[in-house]
C-alpha cells in the first residue's frame, strides 16, 4: 500500500506502441513532507501523515497550533496534511519527502477525488430514469420520477429512495487505473481514464488493493 498527494491538471490523449489512442488524466503530485508516522502492532499497515501544498506565508494563512506542530518537529510549515496507509516493508522518517518515483513501479492505482457539484437535478440526470412516456395522455410530467410511496400500508416513503435531490460533490473512488506514465523530473503521474472532480483539484492516488 502507497499514496501520495496530488493535484489534476486536465486530460490528454496519447498513442500506445501499436497506434491506438488512450485517453489519460494527468495529476501533478505535490512534494509531501511526512510529518508523522504512527504504526500499529496489529494492522499489516502503517499510518503516515503527508503534509503538502507550502503556503505563500506561514503567519498570515495558518493558526498558531498548527505552526506549533511544525516547529516542534522542526519542519517547515505546510497548508494541508492528509493520512495514508502505506506498506510496513517501506521505512518512512520525519521530514522525509516522497515524490512520484514512490510510484513508480505501481501498475494500477486507485483515485479518491470529490466528484464535480451538479447542484439540485431530477431524477432523470440523477439516477437515470425513464420518464414517462411523450405521448397523447401525458401531461406536463415528462420528466416526473413517478409514484415513490405506497397507499394505506405502510403509507410512507422509505429512506434511501431514489429521488430528485443534490447531485455530485461527494468523495468518489475509481478503482483499477493502469499508470501510463510517471515523471519524476516534473513530478506528474499520467493515468488511463478519468478521474472526479475539476481541473486544479486535490486527489489522492493510492496503490490499487484490489486487481
Amino acid at each position: 500500500m502507497l499514496g501520495l498527494v496530488g493535484k489534476k491538471i486536465g486530460m490528454s490523449r496519447i498513442y500506445d506502441k501499436d497506434g491506438a489512442v488512450v485517453p489519460v488524466t494527468l495529476i501533478q503530485l505535490y512534494e509531501c513532507c511526512v510529518s508523522g508516522v504512527n504504526a500499529l502492532e496489529d494492522k499489516d499497515y502503517i499510518n503516515v501523515v503527508l503534509s503538502y501544498d507550502k503556503p505563500r506565508k506561514a503567519e498570515r494563512d495558518l493558526n498558531k497550533s498548527i505552526l506549533g506542530i511544525y516547529k516542534k518537529k522542526n519542519l517547515e510549515p505546510y497548508s494541508k496534511m492528509a493520512t495514508v496507509r502505506m506498506s510496513k516493508d517501506k521505512t518512512f522518517n520525519i521530514g522525509d519527502i516522497l515524490k512520484a518515483d514512490l510510484l513508480k513501479d505501481v501498475i494500477l492505482v486507485d483515485v479518491v477525488g470529490i466528484s464535480k457539484g451538479k447542484g439540485f437535478a431530477g431524477g432523470m440526470k440523477r439516477w437515470n430514469f425513464h420518464g414517462l412516456e411523450a405521448s397523447h395522455g401525458v401531461s406536463v410530467s415528462h420528466r416526473s420520477i413517478g409514484s415513490t410511496g405506497h397507499r394505506m400500508s405502510p403509507s410512507k416513503v422509505f429512506k434511501n429512495k431514489k429521488m430528485p435531490g443534490h447531485m455530485g460533490d461527494e468523495q468518489t473512488t475509481i478503482k483499477n487505473l493502469k499508470v501510463v506514465d510517471v515523471d519524476p523530473t516534473d513530478n506528474i503521474i499520467c493515468v488511463k481514464g478519468a478521474i472526479p472532480g475539476f481541473k486544479g483539484r486535490d486527489v489522492l492516488v493510492k496503490a490499487a488493493k484490489r486487481r
